[in-house]
C-alpha cells in the first residue's frame, strides 16, 4: 500500500512538473501571438485607409539594402513634423518591382525622391512602408502595385 501511494505521488509531481511548464509556455505562447494579432489588425485598418498615405519629397540621407530579407530601408533628409519618424522601408514584392526597376542604381545617399507613404508609427522598431517612390519623373514602384504588394502582406485578414 505504501508502495502504491509513492508511486502516485511520483506521477502526480512529475504531471506537475512536465505539463505545467508546457501549458504555461503554450499559453504565454497564444498571449504573444494574440498580441502581435491585434497590432496586424491595428495596421490593417490603418492601411486599408488609402486616405492615410501622403506624399512627401526628401534627399535620402541613410539607405541599407538587405537581399536576404528582400528590403530597404530608406532614411529620408526632411519630413513633415507630422510623421513619427523618417526611416521607411520597401519589403517583399515591392522590393522586387523596385530591384526590377533599377532601384539599386537610382537611389543613392543624396538622391531626391518622393515616396507615398502611410506615417502612422506602430512601436518601437516599427518602420513604416513605403507604396510608391519615384526619382525625378522616372517610377520605381507605383502607388498601384505598391499598395497592393503591402495589403497583400495582411491577407491574412
Amino acid at each position: 500500500m505504501k508502495v502504491q501511494m509513492k508511486n502516485k505521488r511520483f506521477t502526480t509531481i512529475m504531471i506537475i512538473l512536465v505539463v505545467f511548464p508546457f501549458v504555461l509556455i503554450i499559453g504565454f505562447t497564444t498571449l504573444i501571438k494574440g498580441i502581435d494579432l491585434i497590432w496586424e489588425v491595428k495596421e490593417y485598418k490603418y492601411y486599408s485607409n488609402e486616405e492615410n498615405f501622403v506624399e512627401v519629397t526628401s534627399e535620402i540621407n541613410h539607405i541599407v539594402w538587405n537581399h536576404s530579407e528582400q528590403r530597404v530601408t530608406i532614411g529620408l533628409s526632411n519630413v513633415p513634423e507630422t510623421f513619427s519618424d523618417n526611416c521607411f522601408d520597401i519589403e517583399e514584392e515591392n522590393y522586387k518591382i523596385l530591384l526590377e526597376n533599377g532601384g539599386e542604381e537610382y537611389l543613392q545617399l543624396g538622391t531626391a525622391v518622393t515616396i507615398v507613404t502611410a506615417p502612422r508609427y506602430f512601436g518601437d522598431g516599427y518602420i513604416m512602408p513605403i507604396v510608391a517612390i519615384k526619382v525625378g519623373e522616372y517610377e520605381l514602384l507605383n502607388y498601384e502595385d505598391g499598395y497592393e504588394g503591402l495589403m497583400e502582406s495582411y491577407r491574412i485578414f
